[in-house]
């Protein structure tokens, strides 16, 4: 049985990592927002230690939540890793690991042009129903366009969680919440982006321009 997620030690590791920080110039972001912060769990991601620990606070997140699944995929590229080794290790809890056959899925970056749904979209098809697992949700363009393929092969989303929800909208105004619930597809999110960023300014000697920036960006 996984331990109780911990929101706080996880926000923690977050800020200890440097997942979330802070440019003194705007960069684009991939909805092509300008923002003077950013959240990026790929370097956490490439290490084994730090992305062992990351699998550790999903599994016990959704146990808390008690989703129901039967395979855990990562959206395709930034979560396949943890996707992976998350469904490794919730499999081999299981009680039946060495007597029930558990699939071992991913999903491809880009599509193969021909062939079946099950090999053009996947190395290794889910079955049953999914947990789907995403870093950073932003506007949701990634998770949103790997659902779109899930379920033009016939795949069951049971839910979805992103490791941190940067609380954006998109051109439209909706937030990630709102356009998962139009899929009817239940979301969740284990850290609130705005509010760590809430916290990292005021651990920060930041100049007055660059604080009030982002302090405006809080509001937006």
């Amino acid at each position: 049985m996984n331990a109780s997620f911990n929101s706080a030690d996880f926000n923690s590791f977050i800020l200890s990592e440097s997942v979330i920080g802070i440019y003194e110039s705007p960069i684009t972001l991939k909805s092509g927002k300008q923002s003077n912060w950013y959240m990026n769990w790929r370097k956490v991601c490439s290490d084994v230690a730090l992305i062992d620990r990351v699998s550790d606070f999903v599994l016990s997140y959704a146990n808390d939540m008690d989703l129901d699944f039967d395979c855990i995929m990562g959206v395709p590229e930034g979560a396949t890793k943890l996707g992976l080794l998350c469904h490794y290790k919730w499999a081999k809890s299981q009680a039946d690991f060495l007597t029930k056959s558990y699939d071992y899925p991913m999903g491809r970056q880009s599509p193969k042009k021909h062939g079946h749904p099950d090999d053009k979209f996947f190395v290794g098809a889910p079955k049953g129903k999914i947990l789907l697992i995403e870093d950073v949700a932003t506007t949701g363009i990634s998770m949103l366009g790997f659902i779109d393929r899930l379920e033009e092969a016939g795949k069951e989303i049971s839910a979805a969680i992103s490791l941190s929800n940067r609380m954006d909208t998109n051109h439209e105004g909706k937030s990630v919440e709102s356009l998962m619930k139009e899929r009817n597809i239940p979301y969740f999110f284990m850290s609130n982006g705005k509010e760590l960023l809430r916290t990292l300014i005021e651990s920060l000697d930041l100049n007055a321009s660059l604080k009030s920036t982002l302090e405006n960006e809080l509001l937006t």
